[in-house]
């Protein structure tokens, strides 16, 4: 129908300008999602294939790694087929190859002292 056509015309634009954002800002791996494959219906296998298009083609070998968190393990399936690769699972905290601390409340927040306001740390 017209709206599905519309959003997949706006993402075959909008795959390669973000691509080309990264390029620009001197990117060398990216992690990268199933662009509106959740609530907005896209089709893995679609999504996977534009992003395969411009990483085979124009951005061949820009980037050292490019990784697609995708946790759904049937959407995973659909981007690995298309990208001909295998599956790799998600870490966990307590995996050797994972994450070396656990995410904690506050982490990746403001840092401590800091008043949210420009110029101005909290005594």
């Amino acid at each position: 129908d017209g709206a599905k056509r519309r959003a997949n015309d706006e993402l075959r634009e909008r795959v390669p300008r973000v691509l080309d954002l990264f390029a620009r800002h001197g990117a060398q791996d990216l992690v990268l999602g199933a662009w509106g494959c959740g609530v907005f219906g896209n089709e893995p296998r679609a999504v996977a294939a534009l992003f395969a298009r411009e990483l085979h083609g124009r951005f061949r070998a820009r980037f050292r790694r490019v990784v697609f968190a995708v946790l759904d393990a049937e959407m995973a399936a659909d981007f690995a087929e298309v990208f001909a690769t295998d599956v790799v699972p998600p870490a966990t905290a307590t995996s050797q190859w994972g994450a070396k601390q656990q995410w904690k409340a506050g982490h990746g927040g403001k840092k401590p002292g800091h008043g949210g306001k420009k110029g101005k740390a909290k005594p």
